[in-house]
């Protein structure tokens, strides 16, 4: 009986000694797989954070591009509310009439920048500008900071809230005094050789 007693004692030893093995194998290569989920997982926040990145770069770039081209364009843009007060205005208006930015946003309305025959010219635009949505190539004169007046085309698209009330305008100024001149040039040159 002893030796039967050694005999399953060793044989549960082995069945021991081998269950530790094989848990000992199944430990290590679970640790071997996590070790590579975590590996794979980090090259993939890694490469997901730098594609962010780039993302989130390319947006700045494309958004300073933008903001450049809106302020530095040939052409001036405002932004009014409904009131008539400046929102926006770009770098190359805000030159044409001496202004700083600080001086028109907030402060100044569009008419306090027009002639007064051009206020009165702007009431049928506006009208129309309610009512169709846009308007284009509305002439009149602007005063700038310095007195100085000068001529230009200005085309408007209209923007409504929920309830179809005008919001606010988004409008481009084109300079048009040369072109001005050279008509008052032409008118008097066609005047003149008519006279007998």
């Amino acid at each position: 009986m002893e030796n039967e007693e050694r005999g399953l004692l060793t044989q549960r030893v082995a069945e021991t000694n081998a269950s530790g093995r094989t848990a000992r194998k199944v430990i290590i290569l679970a640790s071997l797989l996590s070790l590579l989920l975590v590996s794979l997982s980090s090259l993939f926040i890694h490469r997901e954070m730098q594609n962010r990145q780039r993302a989130d770069e390319m947006q700045r770039t494309q958004a300073e591009e933008i903001a450049d081209l809106y302020n530095r364009a040939p052409c001036g843009y405002h932004s009014i509310n409904g009131e008539g007060m400046f929102l926006r205005m770009n770098e190359t208006e805000l030159s044409w009439l001496g202004y700083t930015r600080e001086e028109v946003l907030g402060k100044m309305r569009f008419f306090d920048l027009l002639t007064p025959e051009s206020v009165a010219v702007c009431g049928e635009h506006i009208r129309r500008l309610k009512e169709q949505g846009s308007i284009q190539g509305c002439e009149v004169e602007m005063v700038k900071k310095n007195g100085d007046i000068f001529s230009v085309a200005v085309s408007a698209t209209a923007i409504k809230d929920a309830a179809g009330n005008l919001a606010m305008t988004r409008a481009s100024v084109f300079d048009i005094t040369e072109r001005k001149e050279a008509e008052q040039v032409l008118d008097r040159f066609f005047t003149l050789s008519l006279d007998p």
